[in-house]
């Protein structure tokens, strides 16, 4: 399947997005459970740094809803005609 140049690099950026969004919710997972730790701060930093990320990537992606029913995060745009 041939991508146009816009095209590809659309994806390779939002495969690159995920991947950040994964690394930082395993960071999250493992901040979350070293939070009981004594002495240092790290575990703390790690948590709201990567809690940060991924509420801004959800709020970026549609994925809190605004009023309820009525909001549409992804709304459909007409095609493009080829002529």
């Amino acid at each position: 399947m041939r991508y146009s140049r816009k095209r590809k690099k659309h994806r390779v950026k939002n495969f690159i997005l995920k991947a950040i969004s994964y690394i930082m919710g395993l960071v999250f997972m493992i901040g979350a459970s070293a939070l009981d730790s004594e002495g240092t701060n790290i575990p703390f930093l790690m948590v709201v740094v990567s809690m940060t990320w991924l509420t801004l990537f959800a709020i970026a992606n549609g994925y809190f809803g605004m009023d309820g029913d009525d909001y549409e995060p992804h709304e459909q745009l007409p095609k493009r005609r080829r002529h």
